[in-house]
Formats: structure tokens, C-alpha cells, sequence
């Protein structure tokens, strides 16, 4: 009975020590990320997407008073990206690759800028910035083939007065951040990354 009461005692105790949080940061050998970046850049993407997917939850959620704390971590997350990749594109040419990824990432820096200034109790200003951003990071994905295997890029057609844009997700599941709950469920998986 002791026996019993001890593998009790022993399981429930593993159970609590898993669900108190004790959880490490997946790494991005864990999601499978792969780019023609060095693996110290594909590490650091990977954990820009992570601080982009959760500003894109606030936009979702329509939770303006916690936007700024998130554009300031991910604008942290973008420098530590150009640092890791400095030595690539500090030398390169504006025309080849690397620097058009340079222009990429300092692009992004001033949207987060932008965001971080528009204080907008409504987040459409932020909204107009993050489909820029999002635009920025697109391209970005493609010059150094970013590939995950969890990351969905979506697209609304009626979004920004109907001019269109995209976002992306690592859930299939569509929430527009540029709509909110009026139309929560507006856009259409176009590709997996």
C-alpha cells in the first residue's frame, strides 16, 4: 500500500512539475527552421517570428495599451538579428542580396519605430505600419528562404481600404489583425513556410 501511495506521490509530483511552467524555449532545431543564413541568424529570425506573431495577436485582439511593450520587443529582437548578420551585410553592395537584406531589416526598424509613436487607442495607424512591416519581413523570408514548416502566410483582399494585405500565423487557424473582431475570420492561406 506504502508503494502505491509513494508512486502516487512521485507521479503527481512530476505532473506538477511539468505544468508549473518549468518549460524551456524551443530552439530552432525543434521547429525544423532552416535558411541560407548562418545558423546564429536562422536562431535569431526564428525569434523575431516569435515576437511578430505575438504583436499580431495584440492587432487580433485589438489590445492597444500592451502593443507598445511588444513593438519594443521586437524591435530589440530585429537588432539583435543585424548584429548577428553584420558581418554579411555591413560590407555588401546595396544590389546584392545582402544588402537588400540590410535595406529589409532597417526598413522594419522604422515600422517598429512608427508603431511604437502611433499610440492609436484603435491600432489602425499601427495596423497600416504592420502590413509595411509584414511586407518587409515577406520579403525577407523569401531572400534567405526561410522555411519552418509551421509558419502560414495569409492574405485579406479587403484590408487597408480594400488595397489588400498580408500577414503571417503559425497557426492555420485565420484571425485578421488588420479587422479585429469585425471580421475576425477574413483571409486565405496563400503558402507554408
Amino acid at each position: 500500500m506504502r508503494t502505491i501511495r509513494k508512486c502516487y506521490s512521485l507521479f503527481f509530483f512530476m505532473i506538477a512539475a511539468l505544468l508549473s511552467g518549468c518549460e524551456e524555449e524551443p530552439s530552432v532545431a525543434q521547429h525544423r527552421a532552416s535558411s541560407q543564413l548562418p545558423a546564429s541568424g536562422t536562431e535569431a529570425l526564428y525569434k523575431v517570428t516569435k515576437d511578430y506573431f505575438a504583436l499580431k495577436d495584440l492587432l487580433v485582439s485589438g489590445q492597444s495599451e500592451a502593443l507598445e511593450q511588444q513593438v519594443i520587443a521586437l524591435r530589440q529582437k530585429l537588432v539583435l538579428l543585424q548584429q548577428k548578420l553584420s558581418p554579411m551585410i555591413d560590407t555588401a553592395s546595396s544590389l546584392s542580396w545582402a544588402g537588400k537584406l540590410r535595406i529589409d531589416l532597417d526598413s522594419m526598424l522604422c515600422y517598429c519605430d512608427a508603431m511604437q509613436l502611433a499610440g492609436d487607442k484603435s491600432c489602425e495607424r499601427e495596423r497600416v505600419y504592420f502590413a509595411s512591416f509584414s511586407r518587409n519581413l515577406d520579403a525577407l523570408f523569401s531572400k534567405v528562404r526561410f522555411k519552418t514548416g509551421g509558419i502560414y502566410r495569409i492574405s485579406c483582399p479587403m484590408a487597408l481600404n480594400e488595397g489588400g494585405a498580408i500577414w503571417f500565423s503559425n497557426t492555420a487557424r485565420v484571425r485578421n489583425p488588420y479587422f479585429g473582431k469585425k471580421m475576425l475570420y477574413c483571409g486565405i492561406i496563400t503558402d507554408t513556410l
